[in-house]
């Protein structure tokens, strides 16, 4: 009899440049985390540099970069959403509250991350 292929688990990383790779680092912590998970898992990458939770005046949200609706279009098992980084920069201190924790819980509930 034939084997039946053994499952495979779906990891899908979402963020900005820290997960898209970047900054002359070489590699992605997605494609890391695919090397220490190995056989069984499957890791994709929805990094886009320069994302933001936030989407006020100067910001540049995930959500609207392309890589929501292709994780969207991904059946995963685990989502990892790491953002953030780009909304805390100078450029956005003095602006009234953007809803950037209120976004991404948002976020987090439409992925349909637990």
């Amino acid at each position: 009899l034939p084997r039946c292929a053994e499952p495979v688990v779906v990891v899908a990383c979402a963020g900005d440049s820290i997960t898209a790779g970047g900054h002359g680092a070489g590699h992605d912590y997605p494609a890391l985390l695919q090397d220490l998970l190995g056989d069984g898992y499957e890791v994709h990458n929805f990094g886009r540099s320069g994302t933001t939770v936030g989407d006020g005046d100067g910001f540049k949200p995930w959500r609207d970069s392309g890589g929501y609706d292709d994780m969207m279009e991904t059946r995963f098992d685990v989502g990892i959403v790491s953002l953030g980084t780009n909304d805390a920069k100078e450029q956005h201190w003095e602006q009234p509250h953007c809803g950037g924790a209120a976004a991404c819980g948002r976020l987090a509930a439409d992925l349909g991350c637990h």
